[in-house]
């Protein structure tokens, strides 16, 4: 009866009524067959049934019960049966009078609701049973929408209890919870009643959905979890066969066809794989010097899109750290390629942060390799700061060329030093007087014709040799090849 009920988009009653009233019932359900699905004892139960239990189930699929009132009626057992199974279930309940009921009482739930007179009873001017039919059909299709859903929801509540709950297999659908809690909190004031059983069956069918969610998420968090590590072992293996061996000399550097294989797998591979391999190099300064040999392509394999602005943060810290290492004086050129290539990218904090990693490296240094390597990190970096941040450089480097008198090293801390000045606005000024300063001490080969001199004139006294220093030994042996 509900699918028929379904199909036509009618709403379906039951009609309840005692043998004695059998005519009356049979030609208000023969008028109501119009506009309605009928359910009624006599052609819905077939032999053999369960009557009782049948009777349950055309009750509860029922959007109304039209009870048929009479004498007969309100003293059977089974009318007052009926009755108490349709409150039970929160069914809308109509009672007709098909004739008077000459002094007996209704059943109690009864008592209290509104009739409809289908005989003349001239206490009632709106009696008849052309105006109780009218009555009766304007009843059935009040809030029409809403009582059929409470006999859906009455339906898969009862079939949820009946399985044994908590069962999820007849719970609603995660689609269905919002609607049903809709329809809940939405009740018209003369609808029936949403019974404990509706309320019980939506608030499972809500926990159970979260359960589902939960778990389904427990799940997917274990999938992304093995996919991660997958790649980053996918990732991990690229970069180990990107040999790139700390010893191989510049002139001979030449990609290998392992280091190829590599690289293309490193193009052809997702996002994830990509980014796992990024943060291998921006995590170990060492790998990052061991792979500035091939920082160009490596990163035309990554893709045109990187490096993003935070994976820039995380490798220019790697880089500059890298110029502490002792492989960097080998490789300095490109790690400062590499710099000058992430610079662009980089945020003004991060920026911030790596000069001050590079001053922090300038001052204690006395390595002459290395403090080339530092001058020419500052030059690269300056693009990215600030006039205050250029003259905190300047002040570091003008203090070192007032310390050296190595050319090779005055000329990389000078070239810092104009790309600094250009930042500065008082770059070029300080820079013209430390020029000055150096103009006016006497040059490498001056002091050594000096000594040159004073050699020859102790050696024609008969006088003892005057001892050189290690460092004016070197100053005089590039002299004299000058």
């Amino acid at each position: 009866m509900p699918e028929a009920a379904q199909k036509s988009g009618k709403l379906n009653d039951f009609i309840s009524y005692s043998r004695d009233d059998l005519a009356f019932a049979d030609q208000l359900r023969a008028f109501l067959l119009r506009d309605f699905v009928i359910a009624i004892d006599r052609e819905n139960i077939t032999a053999g049934d369960d009557w009782k239990k049948r009777l349950g189930i055309l009750i509860r699929d029922a959007d109304t019960i039209v009870f048929v009132l009479s004498p007969s009626s309100a003293q059977s057992d089974i009318c007052a049966w009926e009755v108490a199974e349709a409150v039970g279930l929160g069914k809308r309940i109509i009672p007709v009078l098909c004739r008077s009921l000459d002094g007996v009482k209704p059943p109690q739930q009864l008592a209290v609701l509104n009739y409809i007179f289908f005989y003349a009873e001239p206490k009632f001017p709106e009696s008849g049973f052309g105006t109780g039919l009218i009555r009766l059909v304007d009843a059935l299709n009040t809030d029409p929408v809403w009582v059929r859903e409470h006999t859906r929801y009455l339906r898969l509540a009862k079939e949820w209890e009946e399985v044994g709950n908590p069962s999820d297999r007849r719970l609603l659908s995660a689609a269905d919870i919002g609607l049903a809690k809709a329809w809940a909190g939405s009740r018209p004031p003369k609808a029936p009643e949403i019974t404990s059983l509706q309320l019980e069956f939506i608030k499972a069918s809500e926990a159970e959905d979260i359960r589902r969610l939960r778990a389904e998420a427990t799940r997917l968090r274990e999938v992304e979890f093995q996919l991660d590590r997958a790649n980053q072992a996918l990732a991990a293996r690229i970069n180990s066969e990107l040999g790139f061996e700390p010893d191989t000399p510049l002139k001979a550097f030449a990609l290998k066809t392992r280091e190829r294989n590599a690289l293309w797998k490193l193009a052809c591979a997702d996002e994830h794989v990509k980014r796992h391999f990024v943060s291998i190099l921006a995590g170990s300064p060492e790998e990052t010097v061991r792979t500035s040999l091939g920082f160009a392509q490596i990163w035309r394999a990554l893709g045109l899109l990187r490096p993003s602005v935070a994976e820039a943060d995380d490798l220019v810290i790697a880089v500059v750290r890298a110029y502490r290492t002792t492989d960097v004086v080998r490789k300095v050129k490109f790690l400062t390629a590499e710099l000058k290539a992430l610079v662009p990218k980089i945020s003004d904090a991060q920026a911030s942060q790596a000069l001050d990693s590079l001053i922090a490296q300038i001052d204690p240094t006395t390595d002459p390799y290395a403090l080339e390597a530092l001058a020419q990190a500052l030059q690269a970096l300056a693009g990215k700061l600030t006039k205050a941040q250029a003259s905190q450089a300047l002040d570091v480097v003008l203090k070192r060329i007032g310390q050296t008198f190595d050319h090779d090293w005055l000329r990389a801390l000078s070239q810092a030093l104009q790309a600094l000045g250009g930042r500065a606005e008082r770059g070029a000024g300080e820079l013209g007087a430390r020029r000055g300063a150096q103009a006016d001490r006497p040059d490498d080969r001056s002091r050594c014709s000096a000594r040159r001199s004073t050699r020859c004139s102790s050696r024609s006294a008969g006088g003892p040799i005057p001892t050189r220093s290690r460092r004016w030994r070197g100053r005089s042996r590039h002299c004299l090849a000058s």
